[in-house]
């Protein structure tokens, strides 16, 4: 996976930009950071066409289950987990990219659709067989418990993120 200073300065892709050495500069490369991320997964998707969800659809892959799609969502069912631009998924797209956490062996999906009905977890599941199954928060935990998945539960990155920014999120060991 490329580091984070290739992503934001290769000009191979595009036309060189420069970022002051400001807060507003700072804050621009963490938003193109992010942005690149975001665009990654959903390329992936595009390229992999899982019947619902984002990321590279691989089978062997790690599942990830987020809760529940901030509005507006990408997709119209609102599974798009962790692809927005404030809040928590920020905060946690900056995490796998600072860590350099490979987007290619990751599939991600919300325990909840938009209008909150319960996603097709054992779908995905048998569709994927995924080397590893991770829940993020209780609400993805209890999809898992229902429909006798074997899980890994790991705190959701609102609550990391507001009790505990200062240590490493702990879904980076589960990824990495």
């Amino acid at each position: 996976m490329p580091t984070i200073n290739s992503m934001l300065f290769d000009n191979s892709s595009g036309p060189y930009v420069h970022y002051p050495n400001t807060k507003a500069g700072m804050i621009a490369r963490l938003d193109a950071t992010v942005q690149h991320r975001i665009s990654l997964r959903k390329d992936l998707t595009k390229k992999s066409k899982p019947p619902f969800g984002m990321g590279n659809f691989k089978k062997g892959n790690i599942l990830i289950i987020g809760e529940q799609s901030a509005k507006p969502p990408l997709h119209p069912i609102g599974q798009d987990p962790f692809c927005g631009m404030k809040g928590s998924s920020r905060w946690l797209n900056l995490q796998l990219n600072e860590n350099l956490v490979d987007e290619g062996e990751l599939f991600w999906i919300n325990a909840l659709n938009l209008d909150g009905s319960k996603a097709d977890v054992v779908k995905i599941v048998k569709l994927l067989k995924p080397s590893k199954i991770i829940a993020l928060g209780n609400v993805a935990s209890n999809s898992c418990k229902e429909n006798n998945l074997e899980h890994v539960k790991i705190p959701h990155p609102a609550y990391w993120k507001r009790f505990h920014s200062k240590k490493k999120y702990p879904l980076i060991a589960e990824v990495i």
